[in-house]
């Protein structure tokens, strides 16, 4: 399935984004366009419903010339994320196939997301402890242990 890109700064194709938004139509998703800005067309997002739940994602280093992008899903920023994954990313953490754990940092409790995609394993965190300091669909992600 080709995926149109709108890019309102004029600043040309980017075939990257197409693969955050191929992995948004395969959740289910009636319009995964997202919404690219920047003069050199660097950053792109989304806001919508996946599964009842109010998401926002934002890509940052889809532009030409980079290697990795960061992927922010609500508070959680992945950084160094290859540019081959950036679709498996968000369909791996809406599908289940990611979790969150309890975490401590220096004096703060935090949560961790995890994704493992291929032989890499992406993460990022955000400050609480308890399944209510996350958004809702992170929630079902939260593990025990």
């Amino acid at each position: 399935m080709a995926v149109a890109v709108h890019d309102d700064t004029g600043g040309g194709t980017l075939p990257e984004a197409a693969d955050p938004e191929t992995a948004l139509a395969a959740l289910g998703i009636g319009n995964p366009q997202l919404e690219v800005y920047g003069e050199r067309s660097e950053l792109a997002s989304w806001s919508g419903d996946i599964r009842g739940n109010a998401v926002n994602i934002i890509v940052d280093g889809v532009g030409t010339g980079h290697q990795e992008a960061r992927v922010m899903l609500d508070d959680f920023a992945f950084e160094g994320v290859g540019k081959q994954h950036l679709g498996a990313l968000p369909h791996n953490v809406f599908t289940g196939a990611a979790q969150v754990t309890r975490s401590r940092f220096l004096w703060s409790k935090g949560l961790v997301l995890e994704v493992r995609i291929d032989s890499r394993t992406y993460s990022a965190d955000t400050a609480g402890d308890s399944a209510e300091s996350l958004a809702p669909w992170a929630r079902p992600l939260l593990t025990e242990s």
